[in-house]
């Protein structure tokens, strides 16, 4: 309620208005009477090593560990018989300076 009501009085001055209290946006709030639905919690990855979902993620590790400038045979590729997505010709260079991490809490 204190977020919204910033956030309402933020745009509220940007307009040239008069700003208002925390009852105003929580009576509306109220009056809206807003439907709330709960997410149901979903299985992300899995402990085995020969699924899907891990065969995926190791193959963009090992992309990611190419274009961070790992050669593809200290990999353990053959490079002889190297796909596209580990070409690393064909995959951009990327530097620890073009990440940015945040925590979204």
């Amino acid at each position: 309620l204190h977020h919204s009501t910033c956030r309402i009085n933020t745009y509220r001055l940007q307009e040239n208005k008069e700003i208002i209290g925390m009852s105003a946006v929580h009576k509306l709030f109220q009056r809206l009477s807003p439907k709330f639905k709960n997410i149901r919690k979903r299985k992300q990855g899995s402990n085995d090593p020969y699924s899907e979902w891990a065969k995926a993620r190791k193959k963009w590790c090992t992309q990611l560990l190419i274009m961070f400038g790992n050669k593809p045979e200290d990999l353990g590729l053959d490079i002889q018989n190297l796909s596209d997505y580990y070409n690393p010709e064909k995959l951009p260079k990327v530097s620890l300076d073009q990440i940015a991490w945040w925590d979204e809490h």
